[in-house]
């Protein structure tokens, strides 16, 4: 969605929750503190998010009228000191302190892949704390096993080995064997075996 022409800074466009930040009544420029009250009434707070690694997991609700196939998400991180708000966001140009633009990603329905075992993000840098995330159905209640092995079948981890009732899970693999230690580079494999279903799904570890 398109901002309001009086809440546009450089395409940069701040939500409300960082309206405390610059005052003009404090002595700040105008125009940020102009900006800055006014904000962005149709953002979205995701929260603190899930430690993951070094990283964070932020969920974003299925069920907002904004996430569609192709639609564009734009996001800030917002730094909070008392009643003070810093948001975040980043230079498209190091040299052009006018090219400020949020993050931003295109957002794609997944595609779930044969037998219920989809992977998503199977491109992982586990050094920055990368994971690769394997969506699995159980269609009723049995035995699941799912386990990281090496081009040559050599076992690296094993993800789970129990019983599960039906239902939808998803687990993650971090690019680390069962000692805690990052794997070398290359090509991985997890192969997910449950009632009614035997696959194998591809991960590059990059590094």
């Amino acid at each position: 969605m398109n901002p309001p022409a009086a809440d546009d800074f450089n395409n940069l466009w701040i939500p409300n929750s960082a309206t405390t930040l610059w005052p003009a009544s404090a002595g700040g420029d105008r125009a940020h503190g102009d900006l800055i009250r006014n904000g962005n009434g149709q953002a979205r707070n995701a929260g603190l998010g899930t430690p993951n690694g070094a990283l964070r997991d932020y969920t974003i609700p299925a069920a907002d009228p904004a996430i569609k196939d192709g639609a564009l998400l734009q996001f800030m991180f917002v730094i909070t000191s008392g009643a003070n708000h810093l948001p975040l966001a980043y230079l498209a140009d190091a040299n052009n302190p006018g090219s400020v633009r949020p993050f931003e990603y295109a957002y794609h329905s997944i595609i779930e892949q044969r037998g219920n075992v989809t992977i998503t993000h199977n491109v992982i840098h586990p050094v920055n704390g990368e994971s690769a995330y394997l969506h699995y159905v159980m269609p009723k209640t049995g035995k699941i096993t799912i386990t990281v092995f090496t081009l040559g079948g050599d076992i690296v981890d094993v993800l789970a080995n129990g019983t599960q009732n039906a239902g939808e899970y998803t687990t993650a693999w971090d690019g680390k064997d069962r000692g805690g230690r990052i794997v070398a580079r290359g090509i991985y494999f997890i192969r997910a075996v449950g009632p009614g279903f035997d696959e194998m799904r591809k991960v590059l570890v990059v590094r």
